[in-house]
């Protein structure tokens, strides 16, 4: 299938492009929400040099073991220099199952985006998946719901928390397409069935039937190229264009957090309800530099290179905890996004 096939079956059978996860904790009216653990999963970017990426992939593997993390999102450029050419290219096996071939992370499910460096050799990206399941990437643009918790009350409703992630592709073609595509999925997700509104509470498909689900939906976008940050790319015009064209909706659905790569850098920026991670230290041939703005929570520090990857904690419809680590296993700082936002 071509480019524009496989977003058009997107767009016009959404539900063929939702990951389907089963729920990953169920618990009891009887257990305090904020005393389960919670749910782990791991982000890294621009990671598509096996030089780079052995010690990333190594941390990697032992967080996803420390923390029985449930998914990986890749935030793009996923092989250099300009994609894979087939299935049977060298890059799968050097540079994604062999670094990621232990057993604690071999079943452990990829939720991919495309970047500019993939942008060349995208086509086998995107049947890779086929016979290689953890491979989860069925269309340069998607969503995903992921169920996170469920809960089994035995009087009144019950309660369930995923997130709902939308993975664009801003460095493909279709742009306006995608934001369309974009405000389509977050506004569906803002109405029950039954007609009722969601509100300004954060809390999706609230309903009136007092028996029925609540489900606490948390809202997040992967893509790429960053919309802020302090390095190369985020001060560039291209950045400026893409935040203009997403911010607004972004901030009228209340998105939680933006994870984006293309700058090979870790940091984390803030701008109305939304946190901004740049999860781009994944081992590219050259680490970045940055400088602080007036968007920035945390930064590496001038002159500062560093590699690495993130892992973000969900804590049921409390919050989410995003850790950004060193491929030492340094722990550079965690970070706080609560469910109200």
């Amino acid at each position: 299938s071509s480019y524009d096939d496989l977003t058009e079956r997107c767009l016009g059978k959404k539900n063929e492009c939702l990951l389907s996860f089963d729920f990953l904790v169920t618990y009891t009216s009887a257990d305090a929400p904020h005393t389960l653990p919670p749910v782990c999963f791991l982000s890294v970017g621009d990671w598509g040099s096996a030089d780079g990426l052995t010690k990333v992939a190594q941390q990697m593997t032992k967080e996803a073991k420390n923390s029985f993390s449930k998914f990986i999102v890749s935030t793009g450029d996923n092989f250099y220099p300009t994609g894979v050419k087939s299935l049977n290219d060298p890059h799968w096996e050097n540079t994604f199952e062999r670094p990621f071939g232990s057993p604690y992370v071999k079943n452990v499910r990829w939720v991919i985006a495309a970047g500019n460096h993939d942008q060349w050799g995208l086509q086998p990206q995107l049947q890779y998946g086929i016979a290689h399941p953890r491979w989860y990437f069925p269309s340069p643009f998607y969503n995903d719901e992921i169920p996170l918790f469920e809960s089994e009350h035995l009087n009144g409703p019950s309660a369930s928390t995923s997130i709902f992630m939308t993975v664009l592709d801003f460095n493909g073609r279709q742009k306006e397409k995608q934001v369309a595509f974009l405000n389509t999925m977050l506004g569906d997700r803002y109405v029950e069935v039954g007609g009722v509104p969601a509100g300004n509470n954060n809390n999706a498909f609230a309903s009136e039937n007092a028996n029925s689900v609540k489900k606490f939906l948390w809202r997040g976008i992967v893509n790429h190229p960053l919309l802020f940050g302090g390095s190369s790319h985020g001060l560039d015009r291209e950045t400026t264009y893409n935040r203009d064209q997403l911010k607004p909706s972004m901030d009228k659905h209340k998105v939680h957090f933006h994870l984006s790569g293309h700058d090979h850098i870790l940091e984390v920026l803030h701008s109305n309800h939304t946190d901004y991670f740049i999860s781009g230290a994944g081992g590219g041939s050259w680490m970045y530099t940055s400088t602080k703005t007036k968007e920035t929570v945390w930064w590496q520090g001038e002159g500062v290179r560093l590699r690495g990857f993130m892992k973000h904690c969900v804590f049921g419809h409390d919050r989410m905890e995003t850790a950004l680590i060193s491929d030492d296993g340094t722990v550079l700082y965690t970070h706080r996004t609560p469910f109200d936002n």
